[in-house]
């Protein structure tokens, strides 16, 4: 039996201009934030998937990162991986960050970027990958950025949990969707 994913009941609320392009068929450009789970993320059919999910929905994605790039080197490069990349929604997702001192510099990038980009929403994901989530660094990790959403009014999605679901109601192995030791394919 397949767990349904049902939506928070305040899922949206930190992004209602995202919400209301995505449901009006207007154009919503999406920027992806991140290190190279970011971009694996970006090589997978999401877009399609939400369209899918949401007829009439019209997304333009894309990625701005890079191997090993956490939030202290991305603030270091906001006009060329954020400024210079206008979007509506801005997603940002990294496992490039240890989990004790990504916080601030995660939280300085937010702030920036609503400085800056008053305009753009933002919405933070948790890891995607099955072993990052399943052991406790990893989780430690999700549960401080679902923290951080929260304290910043930033919507998340706990992608790492969704993904834990997925493998075990279909009884597929983590390594089965691994381009190499540790990303994710376009599976």
């Amino acid at each position: 039996k397949k767990t349904p994913i049902i939506p928070a009941a305040n899922a949206g609320i930190f992004i209602p201009k995202t919400m209301k392009k995505l449901t009006s068929g207007k154009k919503l450009r999406i920027a992806v934030v991140g290190d190279s789970w970011s971009n694996d993320a970006c090589n997978s059919p999401f877009d399609l998937a939400i369209e899918k999910v949401v007829p009439g929905a019209k997304l333009e994605v894309w990625t701005t990162g890079g191997s090993s790039l956490g939030w202290v080197k991305i603030l270091k490069q906001m006009k060329k991986r954020v400024y210079d990349h206008p979007a509506d929604l801005y997603i940002f997702n990294s496992t490039s960050n240890k989990p004790e001192d990504n916080i601030a510099p995660l939280k300085k990038l937010i702030n920036n970027v609503r400085k800056k980009c008053p305009r753009s929403e933002i919405l933070l994901i948790t890891n995607h990958g099955g072993w990052p989530i399943s052991r406790p660094k990893g989780r430690a990790k999700a549960v401080k950025m679902i923290k951080t959403a929260g304290e910043m009014e930033c919507e998340c999605i706990d992608l790492g949990k969704q993904w834990q679901i997925y493998l075990n109601e279909t009884g597929t192995d983590y390594h089965d969707l691994l381009r190499d030791r540790g990303h994710v394919n376009h599976r």
